[in-house]
């Protein structure tokens, strides 16, 4: 049980993200003729919460490209960890920036759809009601 709501935050972002990677197994497994071992997708939650799959695979990378017949230096092996995260958490970022600039597009242009219609409805009722005044002032075609 979360003690606070910062703690809740974190078990939700988890939660989704842990989810997140079983629909990607099923997909890519169940679509494609892909061996289990030979795929590792996985999910990374939109507040940036990434699946323990995941954050496992992104550690084992990095760890790779330093450990190829080498000693670790753990000074370059953090400044690259380091970069690997925020070069997801910025592409992230833009991500969720333009998805919401999508969403709030979508709806200006509706809203001002809307707006638009209405403008012209309210000004064709106008322009016949004011139209339709002046003809009863008007007389019939002289006989």
């Amino acid at each position: 049980m979360p003690k606070n709501t910062s703690d809740a935050a974190k078990t939700v972002g988890y939660t989704a993200a842990v989810q997140g990677d079983k629909p990607k197994y099923d997909l890519y497994l169940g679509k494609y003729n892909i061996a289990k071992d030979r795929i590792i997708p996985f999910a990374v939650e939109t507040t940036g919460y990434i699946s323990p799959v995941g954050f496992g695979f992104l550690q084992n990378i990095v760890k790779q490209h330093y450990t190829a017949g080498q000693r670790v230096d753990s000074a370059s092996y953090s400044k690259t960890w380091r970069w690997v995260l925020e070069t997801l958490s910025v592409t992230l970022a833009r991500g969720n920036a333009f998805m919401l600039r999508a969403y709030l597009d979508y709806h200006w242009a509706r809203q001002n759809r809307t707006a638009t219609h209405q403008n012209r409805a309210v000004g064709a009722s106008a322009s016949a009601s004011a139209s339709g005044s002046g003809s009863s002032s008007r007389q019939g075609p002289s006989r």
